[in-house]
C-alpha cells in the first residue's frame, strides 16, 4: 500500500485514507487515473499548439523578382529579368523615397531619373547631396502574386 504524508501533522497515512489518524485533518481524494491523463492530454495539446503558432510555412516557397539593378548617379536602371510583367510596382530609393505604380515589361529596361523618387512629404532624392545606398522593388501584381527584390550600393 502507498504511504503519504499528512499535510497538517506529518504524521504517515495509507494513500486510501479520507482523515488523518492522528489528528483528524481531511485528506483530500486523489484524482482518478482517467481524470489524470485528461489533464495530462489537455497539458500536452496546449503546448504543442502555443509551440507550433507562427512556425507554419507557407505552400509555396517565397520567390524573388529576378532583376539588375545599377546606379547611374543621376539615374536608376532596371531591368526586369522575368518571362512576366511587373505591374503595379513601388520602387523604393534608400527606404525613404518612392516611386509607386512603375510597370516594367519582361526583358525590357527603365531608366528612372533618381529626382522622380520623392517622400511621402514631397521631398525630392537630390542626387547633387544625396548617395543612392539601397534599392527595393515591390510588385503587388504578378502571375505568382506579390514578390520583391533588394539590392544595395557602398
Amino acid at each position: 500500500m502507498t504511504m503519504l504524508n499528512c499535510s497538517k501533522c506529518g504524521a504517515e497515512i495509507g494513500a486510501g485514507a479520507n482523515a488523518c489518524k492522528k489528528c483528524g485533518a481531511p485528506i483530500p481524494a486523489s484524482r482518478s487515473g482517467f481524470a489524470t491523463f485528461l489533464v495530462i492530454l489537455l497539458g500536452i495539446i496546449t503546448a504543442a499548439v502555443i509551440l507550433n503558432r507562427g512556425s507554419h510555412k507557407p505552400e509555396k516557397p517565397e520567390q524573388n523578382l529576378r532583376a539588375i539593378v545599377q546606379n547611374l548617379d543621376v539615374f536608376i536602371k532596371v531591368k526586369n529579368l522575368d518571362t512576366f510583367d511587373w505591374e503595379n510596382c513601388d520602387l523604393d530609393l534608400n527606404s525613404k523615397f518612392s516611386k509607386q505604380g512603375v510597370r516594367i515589361v519582361a526583358g525590357k529596361e527603365l531608366i528612372i531619373p533618381s529626382r522622380d523618387f520623392v517622400t511621402n512629404k514631397g521631398e525630392r532624392f537630390n542626387p547633387d547631396s544625396m548617395k543612392p545606398m539601397s534599392f527595393h522593388i515591390y510588385c503587388r501584381r504578378t502571375p505568382h502574386g506579390t514578390l520583391s527584390y533588394f539590392s544595395s550600393w557602398k
